[in-house]
């Protein structure tokens, strides 16, 4: 028997409706802006996160430059105890006024006293931190009679002869009248030879000054400081300053005495402070950095044997820069801060108008209260990140962080001939 096979006729081919088409297209968008949103709200938390991270790093960075920097400050000044808080005079502050030497704002950097760590109240700004040391010997006292510093020359013998061989040519000094209170910059015109161990010279003239070639110097140009009765060796004298400008805390450095220039010349260029640069170095060190603030820490029974710091004052008042007196100033003994540190990314509005970075908990005020376990607090201020142009309440757009020290002037401290007033 034979059979045919069965041939099937196809069913006609069919695509999908618009109905099906519209239906999968309303479900992939819907996927797609899902995804879109993850992403997005993950993008927003890693440009926080990260955010937050170099705001953590530059605000610890910023504590530990002023932490470092504070705790050597004053080495190489503290030994001579009339010479810390003595006035070095006004020709001098003159001569470091230049906005290229010290910042302009705020003011006060350039008080011609001798101190380790000198808070500048910045009053509605941030505060500023000079920081002053020296290299010579740790300001060894030329004991005996010192003659008036006048334009003429003349030489100072030295008590002991030993002392001789850590002066040498360029390096300052400072002439003491230690009961006045007052002081006067010199440098070494000539260092003592072999064949006279016991004698400095100073010679005054227009010249500049090296350790090669030393024949007369401007900064011995001096009116006499009559009743003077001690002289001690600096070496060079840095005074470094601290700021906070353009959301960033800057650092600026002068070194009053010998320097090397650009060229490596060792070199000077009195009356202003030279630096290693033949400039003022200012180096920014941190960004996003938008309040400093600072109190001084003080023994207020200086005379006792013991430190004790048992009262925390702003920089205002008789302890305020240019108020500074000898007393005074001896009885500082630590310096505590506080710097604020922004988050460089603005965050937005959660309803698009309104900035809610900060917590609502500190929305109300940009001022903050940072508390010690004694002492009144210091109050630092998230605003001043924000021009005036962007609005009151600009500041609320970003996150803040605090950081803290207390930091002893450990030369002060150490130091027995400037514990009593």
């Amino acid at each position: 028997m034979i059979t045919q096979p069965v041939f099937y006729r196809p069913s006609a081919q069919s695509g999908m409706s618009l109905v099906e088409l519209m239906v999968g297209m309303v479900v992939a968008l819907i996927t797609t802006i899902a995804i879109m949103e993850t992403y997005r709200g993950y993008e927003g938390q890693r440009r926080t996160t990260s955010a937050s991270s170099e705001s953590q790093t530059s605000g610890q960075f910023a504590h530990y430059q002023l932490d470092r920097d504070l705790r050597m400050a004053g080495y190489g000044l503290t030994n001579v105890r009339a010479a810390v808080g003595c006035n070095f005079g006004a020709a001098f502050a003159a001569s470091l006024a230049p906005t290229n030497v010290f910042p302009a704002a705020p003011a006060g950097f350039n008080t011609p006293i001798i101190f380790p760590a000198l808070i500048v109240d910045g009053g509605a700004a941030a505060d500023g931190i000079r920081i002053m040391r020296a290299n010579g010997g740790n300001a060894i006292p030329f004991n005996g009679a010192v003659p008036p510093l006048m334009p003429t020359n003349f030489n100072v013998t030295l008590t002991r002869s030993n002392v001789a061989f850590l002066v040498h040519r360029s390096d300052m000094a400072l002439q003491i009248n230690t009961i006045a209170g007052t002081c006067q910059l010199g440098q070494v015109t000539n260092e003592p030879d072999l064949d006279n161990l016991a004698q400095i010279a100073f010679a005054p003239g227009p010249a500049t000054c090296s350790r090669t070639t030393c024949l007369n110097s401007s900064f011995n140009q001096l009116v006499s400081l009559v009743g003077s009765t001690e002289l001690a060796h600096l070496g060079s004298l840095t005074m470094q300053s601290y700021t906070v400008a353009n959301n960033a805390l800057t650092s600026t450095m002068g070194i009053l005495g010998a320097t090397y220039d650009a060229t490596g010349t060792l070199r000077t260029t009195p009356p202003a402070i030279a630096t290693l640069a033949g400039r003022a170095e200012t180096m920014q060190l941190a960004d996003e950095i938008v309040d400093l603030q600072a109190q001084y820490g003080i023994d207020t029974v200086p005379a006792d044997v013991v430190t004790n710091v048992n009262n925390w004052v702003e920089p205002t008042g008789v302890y305020a820069a240019a108020a500074l007196t000898p007393p005074v100033a001896r009885t500082i003994r630590a310096i505590r801060f506080a710097v604020v540190s922004r988050n460089s990314l603005r965050e937005r509005p959660t309803d698009g108008t309104n900035c809610d970075a900060t917590s609502s908990a500190v929305q109300a005020t940009s001022a903050r209260n940072i508390t010690f376990p004694s002492g009144p607090p210091i109050v630092v201020n998230m605003a001043r990140g924000s021009g005036a142009s962007d609005g009151p309440n600009e500041w609320r757009c970003y996150r803040y962080q605090v950081f803290t020290g207390v930091v002893p002037l450990r030369n002060m401290i150490w130091n027995t001939r400037v514990l009593e007033p």
